[in-house]
């Protein structure tokens, strides 16, 4: 609105004097009202600037480039997510980003391709009559996927969920002696005990066997589909492999594998196992029942073949202008890689997460184009390998460049350019996801992550307050466990406050289909603003966000 002077018929000195009366008393009662409210901040000039150099159309430009057919999919390992990198880094270099990596802009990530080679096989025996149950490679039973090279023979220890937990006071190897032999566990831990995932998992398991000296270890496995299990693990498309962390993988020593648990269920109850009834009776306040199986052996063989090769992040810091607090950073991520091609077919992943990465980068120009940038500092994350296993963030949290207790808060964007569409279909992508259409969610917006930390979730609504955007809060607890998919979960385990930011899934998501010309670049554009403000706010403010809860893995050495 702007005001406009005109002219009044019969204007003269008397109606001059009212007027400027009128002026006058308007004047100050306008500067009145004004002394009442707040008076806007230079921070809050220097948002509003930030806000409004974040455009649609440099967002799709970004977009085109990293999803065009040259880029072909940007797959881990592959010269185009070379490429991309190295985009990256130089647009950090033009917006006057700090390289934050150990070479420049770079942080080197070391992973393995693996194959099954050689002899890989198990049986079973049992010792009174000695006879012999081989089961079928990739159908019955499978190596596990970091296990080492090795052979194995002998009793069989079962050792409950493999777990030792001090903070627990739980260990299932407390009570029996595992050294030289071959230890049967279970996947997962027991039901309710979720305060440490790590504990869980399956590198975990195999170390913690390792630990106490066991020779080799077995994974029972209940899925009822172990062929797809092993497929999975050990596809025949070397193209839908998920890698590894080579300094995860070399860290296990003993062989082990996993069998479905129905192949060799018979000769568990024979030996006083049954699986079943433990896992009933394996609760919170559970005591570990580990034993020795008295009649039951096994020999196995696993033979890996691992091929190492290194992918780079991208991280660029911009400085915070607290002395006070400039130490303290705020981590802004998007990871670049996609899955790459298939055959002929490129996977141009436009929404999977050129999206992201091309609001990070627009954010980045936002926050440098200010006279001061905020408080805090701020981490320009571009995280590589996601697909694979989150591998690109996993590293980073391991070797974090700022530390991460001076990692105020992380925020991600993965996949922020489409509207959700979850059709009726039993295609897995979409386990359990409740129907929607495109046209129900245009101006729809999911935040996962919130229900660790119910400072950012206010935060978000408080800065949503300019965008306007209907913000979502949910998937934290769905099964699908889309809250685990992307790279603001390493943080979250490390007990670092952290959010997700994303559009949802849709029919094209990891598909050919995920092209440049279907994203909503109108909601894009605001979505990026949107977590530009976040961002400012986390790193202008005068308090940390708290983490609500206990981080679900202890950092390295405690």
């Amino acid at each position: 609105m702007h005001f406009s002077r005109q002219r009044t018929k019969g204007w003269n000195s008397t109606g001059r004097a009212a007027l400027r009366l009128r002026a006058f008393c308007l004047l100050m009662a306008g500067l009145c009202q004004g002394l009442a409210a707040e008076t806007p901040s230079d921070s809050d000039r220097l948002r509003r600037r930030g806000l409004e150099s974040i455009t649609l159309e440099e967002l799709r430009e970004d977009v085109e480039f990293f999803s065009s057919e040259a880029m072909r999919g940007r797959e881990a390992g592959s010269e185009a997510n070379r490429r991309s990198a190295e985009f990256l880094a130089e647009r950090f270099s033009r917006l006057g980003l700090e390289p934050a990596g150990e070479e420049g802009y770079f942080q080197p990530v070391t992973l393995v391709r693996s194959l099954l080679a050689g002899d890989n096989r198990l049986l079973f025996k049992t010792g009174r009559t000695g006879a012999e149950t081989p089961l079928s490679l990739q159908e019955t039973f499978t190596a596990e996927r970091f296990s080492a090279s090795g052979e194995a023979s002998g009793r069989l220890v079962f050792a409950g969920y493999g777990i030792t937990a001090p903070e627990w006071g739980y260990d299932d190897y407390q009570q029996v002696d595992v050294d030289g032999r071959i230890v049967l566990i279970l996947p997962g831990q027991p039901e309710g005990r979720d305060e440490d995932a790590r504990h869980g998992q399956e590198l975990e398991k195999l170390l913690n066997a390792q630990r106490h000296g066991a020779a080799a270890a077995i994974v029972l496995d209940r899925s009822h589909n172990m062929s797809f299990s092993a497929h999975l693990a050990w596809p025949k498309d070397l193209s839908t492999q998920r890698f590894l962390l080579q300094e995860e993988v070399d860290q296990v020593r003993i062989p082990a594998v996993r069998v479905a648990l129905e192949a060799v269920e018979e000769r568990l109850l024979t030996s006083g196992l049954d699986v079943e009834l433990f896992i009933q009776e394996s609760g919170r306040y559970a005591k570990p029942r580990s034993f020795l199986l008295p009649s039951l052996e096994a020999e196995l063989a696993v033979s890996v073949e691992r091929q190492a090769f290194q992918v780079r992040n991208v991280l660029g810091r911009l400085e915070g202008s607290d002395p006070q607090v400039s130490q303290q950073v705020v981590v802004l991520g998007a990871h670049f890689d996609h899955i790459g091609t298939r055959g002929a077919e490129i996977y141009p992943g436009a929404d999977d997460n050129a999206s992201g990465v091309s609001a990070l980068l627009e954010i980045a120009e936002a926050l440098t184009e200010g006279r001061r940038p905020p408080r805090r500092s701020v981490l320009f994350a571009g995280f590589n390998a996601e697909e694979k296993g989150l591998l690109g963030s996993r590293h980073y949290v391991r070797h974090a460049r700022i530390p991460l207790d001076e990692t105020v808060a992380m925020f991600q964007m993965d996949m922020i350019g489409r509207d959700e569409e979850i059709p009726a279909t039993d295609d897995y992508r979409f386990t359990g996801l409740e129907l929607q259409t495109a046209r129900q969610n245009q101006n729809a917006l999911n935040v996962l992550g919130y229900s660790f930390s119910q400072d950012l979730r206010e935060l978000v609504n408080r800065s949503n307050r300019r965008v306007l955007l209907q913000v979502r809060f949910r998937y934290d607890d769905h099964p699908i466990d889309l809250l685990q998919r992307s790279d603001q979960w390493p943080f979250l385990e490390r007990g670092v406050p952290s959010l997700l930011f994303t559009t949802g899934l849709h029919p094209d998501y990891h598909r050919p289909g995920d092209t440049a010309d279907k994203l909503n670049y109108s909601k894009m554009e605001r979505v990026a603003q949107l977590v530009y403000l976040c961002v400012w706010e986390a790193a202008e403010a005068q308090s940390r966000p708290a983490f609500d809860g206990t981080p679900l893995i202890s950092p390295p050495g405690q």
